[in-house]
């Protein structure tokens, strides 16, 4: 069996990756920049999904109710290497049971999901995984380095406790109110469950005004509806 596996360790670079603007914003690479750069370094090799032999589908059970895909890579002379296990996950990135996935959530969770693989077999894009910098390959001027002046005793700059760096440990009700959204859309099919849903919490709050009801709650009632939200209490 051939295992030259192909290493491609370091060759995506800071224009590849991308953030969200809202929500979570957690930085990603988008999967056709994958696929292009899977297909040019990794000739004859092919990506698979794995049918479940019991419906036909693609989707497995898992023991609380949630699914998830079954991946493996072929090399170019058809070895076969191990599965891969991706769970089918909402914007929250936590899995989904069966009743709240719809094939959008298929098809993004096949796409993401090779990305992944890609990292876990040829380490592609691995820094976003291992959160380590990735290094910009544009020249760049280069930077002469100012020694720091030595101070004695008490005055030494090494004896000063450096500050914490300030987390952001809430978000603002324009990204709550996505947050709420994006959890509607996952957990909520029908147009008329999610507006009767959101008119249900503006009577809870007692809420009178024109216009979006969400737009008019405080950052702590967002904070409670997406809460109950995530944790399928609606």
């Amino acid at each position: 069996m051939n295992t030259n596996n192909p290493n491609l360790a370091g060759v995506i670079e800071i224009k590849d990756v991308h953030q969200l603007p809202t929500g979570f914003k957690a930085k990603y690479m988008a999967w056709a920049k994958v696929a292009s750069i899977f297909n040019e370094k990794c000739p004859g090799w092919t990506h698979h999904t794995k049918m479940n032999e019991q419906d036909g589908t693609p989707l497995f059970d898992a023991p609380d109710g949630s699914m998830y895909f079954i991946f493996y890579f072929k090399d170019p002379e058809g070895n076969k290497f191990s599965d891969f296990i991706y769970p089918i996950m909402g914007n929250n990135k936590k899995a989904l049971k069966k009743d709240f996935i719809d094939a959008r959530e298929i098809s993004d969770t096949q796409r993401r999901g090779f990305v992944a693989h890609c990292a876990f077999q040829f380490s592609l894009g691995y820094e976003l995984w291992a959160k380590e910098e990735i290094e910009d390959n544009e020249p760049h001027l280069k930077v002469v380095k100012q020694e720091k002046p030595v101070l004695h005793n008490a005055y030494r700059t090494e004896n000063i406790p450096k500050p914490e760096p300030i987390k952001k440990n809430q978000y603002s009700s324009e990204e709550l109110v996505s947050m709420i959204m994006n959890e509607l859309n996952v957990k909520m099919k029908d147009d008329e469950q999610k507006r009767l849903w959101v008119l249900s919490k503006a009577n809870q709050y007692k809420l009178q005004g024109e216009g979006s009801k969400l737009q008019q709650m405080t950052v702590l009632q967002l904070r409670s509806c997406l809460q109950e939200l995530e944790n399928g209490k609606f």
